[in-house]
């Protein structure tokens, strides 16, 4: 999972724009967001990071709790402290054990 959003590049995105093309589903011509320049590079960004910061946030909220909920399963006291790579992989081992 990612925890930083990848770098966005707007100019490059804008100028990929293909004139004379049908509006998308938000019905704005290409032309017109080519057109704002700076203004709509700036729109996108900001679109982007929150766009980004509402998806990424409940993952990580759904690791948090699929990591407590094995840590109960498997009988891994809260007093025994692991890290998560180390809670995957003896998940693994038992799996590979039961079968």
């Amino acid at each position: 999972m990612w925890s930083k959003m990848p770098v966005f590049n707007g100019w490059k995105l804008v100028e990929s724009l293909k004139i004379g093309n049908a509006t998308g589903i938000d019905n704005i011509p290409s032309e017109a967001i080519q057109a704002g320049g700076g203004v709509s590079i700036e729109a996108l960004y900001k679109l982007i990071n929150e766009i980004w910061r509402i998806t990424i946030t409940p993952l990580s909220k759904v690791q948090t709790f699929v990591n407590r909920r094995l840590h109960q399963i498997l009988g891994i006291l809260w007093t025994n402290v692991i890290t998560n790579e180390e809670l995957w992989q003896d998940l693994n081992r038992k799996m590979l054990q039961s079968q």
